[in-house]
């Protein structure tokens, strides 16, 4: 992944939505995706979902999971998903951009 993605069409005009980027291999981050409504009259957040990688710990194997990030602040999250489709390491961007700060988490799903 060395070039940002671009947004594919959706049923709703006013609804961003990237598909699913797959992480370098070297990433405990498998793959993430991103959805915007900073132009939609629903309210909504956008949201950046987030998928890592199944891995293998002392009490046995950890599943694939998946957690959303949401916050109606779109650019800022556009801009860390951004960022992460082109980072060697995504996970570092998740801890820094979004759980230090506290944008809300769903998860795991």
């Amino acid at each position: 992944m060395n070039e940002i993605p671009v947004a594919v069409p959706s049923a709703d005009p006013d609804v961003i939505v990237i598909p699913w980027q797959i992480a370098p291999g070297g990433s405990h981050v498998a793959r993430m995706k991103f959805t915007s409504y900073a132009f939609s009259e629903s309210g909504l957040p956008s949201e950046l979902w987030v998928t890592f990688k199944a891995q293998q710990t002392k009490k046995g194997l950890r599943p694939e999971t998946t957690y959303v990030y949401k916050s109606t602040e779109h650019g800022m999250l556009r801009a860390v998903f951004e960022r992460m489709t082109i980072a060697e390491h995504p996970g570092e961007l998740i801890w820094s951009e979004l759980i230090r700060p506290g944008v809300p988490v769903q998860g795991p799903l």
